[in-house]
């Protein structure tokens, strides 16, 4: 019987830590800092039971499926805790949120379709609108911040997004995205 090499815990946060985050962000449609706490949750997991991992599957198999399962825990406490109010019957909802197969695949590459429209479309536009747009959407900075960063008004930066999502709207409404 050959000896496992088991990882260690730094190592396995190291190389899964932004793929798994990313996946539960996208895939699982967690909120990025929810995400981060998951996947945390994820490795603890991973470590409490490295020794029951199979060498036999692929480690990042056993990996995603741990952080599926804490996702659909996260999300079926946090439906929980939102449907106690209205004391809606749980199962209910769950049977709600099944979707085929097919149909989360379609719903996923439709997706990936637009998010890869929308880059392009914010990626056509002049550098100041592009990288306003970016940094407040993307890299979540406050109007605050990227007045101090960009040694702007903040009346100014907010004239400029708004001018900026005003150019994207129409080809945005063109293109599909939004209907």
């Amino acid at each position: 019987m050959k000896n496992k090499v088991i990882p260690t815990i730094e190592d396995v946060i190291k190389e899964h830590k932004n793929n798994v985050v990313n996946y539960l962000h996208y895939k699982m449609h967690v909120d990025l800092c929810e995400a981060e706490e998951i996947a945390m949750d994820t490795f603890v997991k991973v470590h409490a039971t490295m020794d029951r991992y199979n060498e036999k599957y692929a480690f990042t198999t056993w990996l995603y499926r741990i952080a599926i399962n804490k996702s659909i825990d996260y999300l079926r406490h946090k439906n929980v805790q939102k449907n106690a109010v209205t004391f809606e019957p749980i199962m209910d909802n769950c049977k709600k949120q099944i979707k085929s197969p097919e149909v989360v695949y379609i719903r996923d590459e439709l997706q990936k379709i637009k998010r890869k429209r929308v880059r392009q479309i914010i990626f056509s536009l002049s550098p100041p609108y592009r990288d306003l747009l970016l940094l407040r959407y993307f890299h979540k900075y406050t109007y605050d911040d990227l007045a101090k960063f960009l040694n702007l008004p903040i009346g100014t930066v907010k004239a400029q997004i708004h001018q900026a999502k005003q150019i994207i709207k129409p080809k945005l409404q063109n293109g599909g995205i939004f209907n």
